[in-house]
């Protein structure tokens, strides 16, 4: 460290310097600007406005003549996409899985009585038309009180 030369360097060790930093940094923007960097909306050739005279067929007895310009907007690369695609389902082999239930019986009168849904729980709005809370609905049934 106590050899070290902290003099400036001379005019040609410098220019020789701001030549190689530049020819080292030209290449690294070289590469940025290559297409595999550069997203595909910016390569894209921008096209000039267009104007087109046409005339309105609801008005085209009257002669009345109207300029539309028609210009392309670049798209943002960061947009959402636009379009959804849909996943067919998988074709299945053979035929489908067959569901297991239990055998059919007669509804007893208890188990009609169970289904039953009384009025102060079916109707959430009284005759008044004021609307009645979920918790004082499952009050007024009186279901609670029993053990399952």
């Amino acid at each position: 460290m106590q050899n070290a030369d902290l003099s400036r360097p001379s005019d040609k060790e410098r220019r020789i310097n701001c030549l190689a930093t530049g020819y080292h940094l030209g290449m690294k923007i070289a590469k940025k600007n290559e297409p595999a960097y550069v997203c595909s909306s910016a390569l894209k050739k921008q096209d000039k406005d267009t104007f087109v005279r046409y005339t309105p067929t609801a008005n085209a007895s009257s002669g009345v003549q109207r300029i539309v310009q028609i210009s392309n907007v670049v798209e943002d690369p960061l947009d959402p996409p636009r379009h959804k695609h849909k996943k067919i389902a998988p074709i299945q082999d053979g035929p489908p899985p067959q569901i297991k239930r239990s055998p059919p019986r007669k509804l007893t009168a208890k188990d009609q009585q169970d289904w039953k849904i009384p009025a102060c729980i079916s109707n959430w709005k009284n005759a008044n038309g004021y609307t009645i809370p979920l918790h004082m609905r499952l009050q007024a049934d009186g279901r609670n009180l029993q053990d399952t």
